[in-house]
């Protein structure tokens, strides 16, 4: 069932206590969820110094730019933006054609 279903709601928006007691609570758990994974690398950060080698940086590059390559948003955003840049340079080739353009282009 929705909170806002029975008007907790409207409770927040009529009392700013209310409000201020929901806002610290959220703030609290983001900080719960928030400070354990940096304890934890703060704790095993010695153990990834005694671990080995460190990888050099050109394997780190190709794995950072197959891991981008390979990546859907990316190609998602490289293909707006080509299609973006195509219809700016369509809209532009259509003014310079003035009154006198072909018919195929008059569209």
């Amino acid at each position: 069932m929705s909170l806002a279903l029975v008007g907790v709601s409207a409770l927040i928006a009529a009392s700013p206590l209310a409000f201020d007691v929901l806002r610290w609570a959220g703030a609290a758990y983001l900080i719960w969820i928030g400070v354990p994974p940096f304890a934890r690398a703060w704790r095993d950060r010695n153990a990834a110094l005694a671990s080995g080698p460190t990888p050099s940086p050109r394997r780190v590059y190709w794995q950072g730019l197959t891991t981008n390559l390979l990546n859907p948003k990316v190609a998602i955003a490289a293909a707006g933006f080509v299609f973006v840049g195509l219809a700016l340079r369509l809209m532009l080739v259509k003014r310079k054609m003035g009154p006198y353009r072909p018919p195929a282009a008059r569209y």
